[in-house]
């Protein structure tokens, strides 16, 4: 609880700094969106260490567009001088590169709902940095779902895991599980199923293996959601359902 506080402190700080750059600067919704556009941009693709010294990638943000504005010959002196206070906060808050973005990316969420009238002006904003940089969208390799393999039986439904040496199922007996069990792969998962030692053993015409993406975490164990079930062509459940309901 106490690290949540801090947390939530230290993220109000953050915005404060940024608040008061904005005031400083006299910059509006839509300037600022501008800028933080800019320096995400910049933060996430310029350099690819960019989990390295934010100051170095910073410095080289500025430096090119110095360089753009000699290039163009026009003045945007006031643009680069926003752009200066932002990293000035930036510097003085000591963030990292993810923690930047993420204060960046979440003042941008506040100010879109805070300022209605705005919100066509910020969503271009958006859009057009999305468009010059797909890739800024993209789920990082090691957050993507897992493919794992979940158990259908005929009659029973999706295998949801065992509890207290119950078994439960999505149509005999949900147990209010919201996800089903699963598996690194087919070997793993007829491995578990001989542990039932079900007599005689379920033939090969009364279950399938499905392929799955394992969507949720719990104390390192994977399970897939109702939804990825669904998606993997997995009949949908209630988790709530008594066996007679499904």
């Amino acid at each position: 609880m106490a690290s949540k506080k801090m947390d939530e402190q230290e993220a109000n700080e953050d915005f404060a700094a940024f608040a008061k750059v904005m005031a400083d600067r006299k910059m509006d919704v839509q300037r600022f969106c501008a800028n933080v556009a800019v320096v995400l941009n910049k933060l996430a693709f310029k350099d690819d260490d960019s989990r390295g010294a934010i100051q170095r990638v910073l410095r080289l943000l500025l430096e090119d567009l110095a360089e753009q504005d000699r290039a163009a010959g026009k003045d945007t002196s006031e643009e680069v001088d926003d752009l200066n206070a932002l990293v000035q906060a930036l510097r003085c808050r000591g963030l990292e590169v993810e923690e930047s973005c993420a204060a960046l990316m979440t003042l941008i969420i506040v100010l879109w709902r805070s300022h209605p009238e705005n919100r066509s002006r910020i969503n271009k904003i958006v859009c057009d940095l999305i468009k010059k940089e797909p890739g800024i969208l993209e789920v990082p390799e090691e957050q993507k779902p897992k493919k794992r393999i979940a158990i259908y039986r005929n009659g029973w439904g999706v295998y949801l895991g065992t509890a207290l040496g119950l078994q439960a199922w999505s149509y005999a007996s949900p147990m209010r599980q919201p996800a089903a069990c699963t598996f690194s792969d087919e070997e793993a998962a007829r491995k578990h199923m001989a542990e039932w030692k079900l007599k005689p053993p379920l033939a090969e015409s009364e279950f399938r293996l499905v392929p799955v993406e394992a969507d949720v975490e719990r104390e390192g164990l994977f399970f897939a959601s109702i939804r990825a079930c669904v998606v993997a062509g997995l009949p949908e459940w209630n988790p709530f359902a008594l066996p007679d309901d499904n």
